[in-house]
This record gives C-alpha cells, sequence and structure tokens, in this order.
C-alpha cells in the first residue's frame, strides 16, 4: 500500500471497476484474496510490540476477511464504500476488537498502545521516517532526523499524524483516507496539507546539511 501521494489530491491510480464484483461471489473473493499480502503489512504497522510479541498479523487479516466474506450482501447491496475502504473497516474493527481483548487488562498503557496500532504516535512514525528518509535503520545522520522529526510529530493533532500516515506510508487516497478516519474530503486534504507544511522545515533542513 505504501507510495508516494500527490500533496493536494489523489495518489493517482483509481480504484478498478468494482461493478463485478457485487455480481459475481468468486470475483468478489478473488479480490479479497488479493488484497492480504497489503492488509497484513497494514496490520504489522499498526501493531505495537506488545500486540506483535502476542499475536500474528496474519490471524487479524484473516479474521477480517472472514467477516467480509460473510457479510459480502452488505458491501453488495447496502454501502458505497469501495471495496478496499470497506474491507479496510473491518480489519480496523478487528484490531480493536484485538487491542481490548489484550489491553483491557492494561487501562494505563491503554491509549499508548492505539495511537501506535493507528501507526500515529510520534516515536514509532519519527522512526519510519527517518529511515525512509536516509535509507538505513541506525546511525548518526538517522538519529539526528529520528530526534527533529519526533519533535515536529508531537506538536501535529493526531488525526493529523493519522492522516499523514495513511497517505504518506500506506498509499491511500485522499478520498479513501476521509471514508476511513470519518471526515469530509476537504478536511482531510487540510489536515494532510497541515501536515506536511510543519513537517517541510525539518526535512528541508536535512536534506541541506547532508545533500
Amino acid at each position: 500500500m505504501q507510495g508516494e501521494a500527490d500533496e493536494d489530491g489523489e495518489s493517482g491510480a483509481g480504484p478498478a471497476p468494482e461493478l463485478p464484483l457485487r455480481s459475481d461471489p468468486l470475483a468478489f473473493e478473488r479480490a479479497l484474496e488479493a488484497m492480504r499480502g497489503d492488509l497484513t503489512q497494514y496490520v504489522r504497522q499498526r501493531l505495537g510490540r506488545t500486540l506483535l510479541r502476542r499475536m500474528d498479523p496474519e490471524d487479524v487479516v484473516q479474521q477480517a476477511l472472514l467477516e467480509a466474506v460473510r457479510r459480502s450482501d452488505e458491501w453488495r447491496v447496502a454501502t458505497t464504500y469501495t471495496l478496499r475502504v470497506w474491507v479496510m473497516l473491518l480489519v480496523s474493527q478487528c484490531l480493536d476488537e484485538t487491542r481490548r481483548r489484550n489491553l483491557g487488562t492494561q487501562k494505563r498503557d491503554a491509549r499508548r498502545e492505539r495511537r501506535i496500532e493507528s501507526g500515529s504516535a510520534p516515536d514509532a512514525l519519527a522512526r519510519r521516517w527517518a529511515s525512509e528518509q536516509t535509507g538505513v535503520s541506525h546511525g548518526a545522520r538517522w538519529e539526528e532526523l529520528r530526534v527533529a522529526m519526533e519533535s515536529a510529530l508531537a506538536g501535529l493533532e493526531e488525526q493529523d499524524r493519522r492522516v499523514l500516515v495513511m497517505r504518506h506510508f500506506d498509499g491511500l487516497s485522499n478520498e479513501e483516507v476521509a471514508a476511513l478516519l470519518g471526515l469530509t474530503s476537504g478536511a482531510a486534504s487540510k489536515r494532510y496539507q497541515r501536515a506536511l507544511e510543519r513537517l517541510r522545515p525539518y526535512l528541508e533542513r536535512f536534506t541541506d546539511r547532508t545533500g
């Protein structure tokens, strides 16, 4: 799912025509299976270290895909979501259930684990961004950028960070992000732009010094 998104709009390719998926059960199931790898990566990036020690991301995806098959008529008839957005909503529900089941007795840490599961905790996101920019996962340059980015990311609203993760790292379109987070398209776009503007000075400063 990772990919570069345009700063002011969609990520490029639109969804494939889905009318056959709404009328052909076999095509629907093949489309679900084709998403499995991307969905597994999506879940892995959102499970914090605590949950990754306890479970396999593939289990969450399998649960969501089974639910999608069980509720397939709901998508075919009663929803206007694209199949990918609808399945990702099911995946998010499964993640929430997993968090409650595994962290219900650890309420003090539950809120932080939820941020990590969304991929939006400043420290985790800074590590990902530093690795993307430097091509490594350690070293002086990596650490310098990680520290700077963590400070900048901590100053963003949580929802802005979530939009940033989904647009920049997951490669979702603005419309998909809006649907997944319950925002209007305009609000999602504004949050993405605001996050990029906040981070741009840090990235430009790093590029000027290391380019």
